[in-house]
């Protein structure tokens, strides 16, 4: 009942851990009834205002489903006899009337799982005073599951070669006058392709706060107007949810709950948090999470064409209080690069120089000494003196005395070459006193020099100190295991790895419920990088998982940032091997 998987002679599941034995909320449907004479219901899956999920069986097709149940525990109960589902005294019109409300959006759904992306109804059945959903079992999983597999976000292209077909699939959706208002990473799911499922249709009572029914709201992506009553939605709601999620999957950061943003508090711009991405995706996005639904972006197709929109020679801005390290190690390496050029540049004119030089004194040389040379037939001797052959003799000498090169004192360039060849070359000993500073170098293999002082081509004397600057290869480091410490003992690890190996590794923390009471709260539950993963610091910043030191007053009943239901279950989004 906990998977719908084959129990064989186990009686706790091998698959899921499930026991069959275990109890269950008295109020939802008992594990192993039955419903429409064909479906088997399983464990409860998840609940919101409106109704409740269960894994299914499926009796005729000998498959698993997902069978959704319409029952509104604020204006209902269930008979513990029966089974049925039977509103509270003064709520029989409501319970009718949002009933009727259930069965529409199941009916859209039907029609809509013929040409879009959304997880398919099957069938309904009406019995127990309620309605059933069947939903056909894809072999989904969330999407923030999915992100959290790949370390937490996607790079630009790939961010959008993914969402973009939901976003155009969301604008057919509303072109049949139909709004979701939950896009979450909570409500969107993947195949094993990489396709991307809407799923969670819900009445809009059930997005509303201050509706007769306990709202479902994610904290983060549903839009303020959500949050009201009489909040004025429409199409503009899920532009809001739409670009939440980019934000999302882009960053690696869940936007704050849409209610604290205004010009005291005002978003962060996308382009502050993903280096070098585009101006004209980080307004577009900012434009369609404005908190003004006047102001915001009305229509998901302009929020597509916003995204997809090239401006010439925009220039991306990185903000240094987001990751200053990440930012000063990378502005070092372009600026060495830089450097690698001038100085390639200014040995190249300085060898022009030389070669000049060694021609104008050359041409003086064979103008004084050998003017017949030069000029035939011109003696340039003073009247008075003999052409004899001690001049000559003397003129040889002086000739040989002034063409005599100089020892060669310029230092060499050493840049390209191993640090252990250029200390054993015999060439250089007593020359030069070599100097070795290592140091990381993704551009230079291991014990390769990337950089010299002084430079190549300076003339200094002998027995001069020069320093080599050797790479140590391209920084990569182990992920420690950190699940399981206090976020005190997980910050004095990474300091202790950071200290150890003279790098810095930059991170960020997130508050993440889950449902184990032997987890005591401010541990760390999870990680990205996993323990053990190898990943450059320069590249990836860490992200440390911990259990909340203290429930916060501002959560909503949804999945929110953390992922839990209002009610204290977790919400579990269907997997594969369930």
């Amino acid at each position: 009942m906990g998977c719908m998987s084959t129990l064989g002679e186990y009686i706790v599941c091998p698959h899921c851990g499930y026991d069959n034995s275990a109890p269950y909320d008295k109020k939802y449907r008992r594990p192993g009834s039955v419903v429409g004479g064909r479906y088997i219901v399983g464990r409860l899956i998840r609940k919101n205002g409106e109704g409740a999920l269960y894994v299914g069986f499926d009796n005729s097709l000998q498959c698993r489903v997902w069978i959704r149940e319409y029952f509104p525990h604020t204006l209902a109960e269930r008979d513990p006899r029966t089974g049925d589902i039977l509103p509270l005294n003064g709520y029989g019109a409501q319970y009718k009337a949002l009933l009727s409300d259930f069965i529409d959006v199941c009916n859209e759904v039907k029609r809509l799982g013929v040409t879009e992306p959304v997880v398919p109804i099957e069938n309904t059945v009406a019995e127990h005073c309620t309605v059933y959903a069947v939903y056909k079992d894809l072999g989904l999983s969330s999407l923030e599951t999915w992100l959290t597999k790949r370390g937490g976000k996607l790079p630009v292209k790939e961010a959008r070669e993914l969402l973009l077909p939901l976003f155009n699939a969301l604008s057919n959706i509303h072109a049949r006058s139909d709004i979701h208002r939950g896009i979450s990473p909570y409500t969107v799911y993947v195949d094993k392709g990489g396709n991307l499922y809407l799923w969670d249709f819900c009445m809009s009572a059930t997005r509303t706060g201050g509706s007769e029914l306990e709202a479902e709201l994610f904290n983060g992506y549903s839009a303020p107007e959500q949050y009201a009553s009489n909040g004025w939605q429409g199409t503009w709601t899920d532009v809001y949810g739409a670009a939440a999620l980019f934000y999302r999957v882009v960053s690696g950061f869940v936007p704050p709950k849409s209610t604290l943003i205004g010009e005291a508090r005002p978003l962060a711009p996308l382009i502050d948090l993903v280096m070098d991405l585009p101006k004209n995706i980080s307004d577009a996005v900012n434009a369609a999470m404005n908190p003004s639904t006047e102001q915001r972006t009305q229509e998901i197709g302009a929020f597509v064409a916003s995204l997809v929109h090239t401006e010439l020679g925009s220039t991306a801005v990185y903000d240094s209080s987001i990751a200053n390290e990440v930012k000063r190690v990378r502005r070092e390496k372009k600026e060495r690069k830089a450097e690698n050029r001038r100085r390639g540049l200014y040995i190249v004119v300085g060898m022009f120089c030389t070669v000049l030089l060694l021609v104008g004194a050359m041409y003086v040389i064979m103008t004084t000494y050998f003017p017949d040379i030069i000029n035939p037939g011109t003696n340039v001797m003073s009247p008075g003196h003999s052409d004899n052959s001690d001049i000559s003799a003397g003129s040889e000498s002086e000739e040989e005395t002034s063409s005599e090169p100089e020892p060669d004192n310029s230092i060499p360039s050493f840049v390209g070459l191993r640090a252990e060849e250029v200390q054993a070359d015999a060439a250089y000993a007593g020359r030069f006193e070599f100097e070795i500073q290592e140091d990381y170098n993704d551009q230079y293999e291991k014990g390769v020099v990337y950089d010299q002082s002084p430079d190549a081509g300076v003339t200094v004397q002998d027995g001069r100190t020069v320093i080599l600057r050797v790479s140590r290869g391209k920084l990569i480091i182990k992920m420690p295991e950190l699940v399981g410490l206090t976020r005190q003992e997980a910050r004095d690890t990474l300091a202790f790895y950071a200290e150890d190996g003279g790098i810095d590794l930059p991170y960020n923390e997130f508050e993440r419920y889950v449902l184990d009471p032997e987890i005591d709260p401010g541990t760390v539950v999870s990680t990205t990088p996993r323990a053990g993963e190898e990943f450059d610091p320069t590249d990836t910043r860490i992200h440390i998982f911990y259990m909340p030191e203290e429930s916060s007053e501002d959560e909503s009943s949804g999945s929110g940032s953390s992922g839990s239901s209002s009610s204290g279950d977790e919400v579990v989004p269907p997997r594969e091997e369930d």
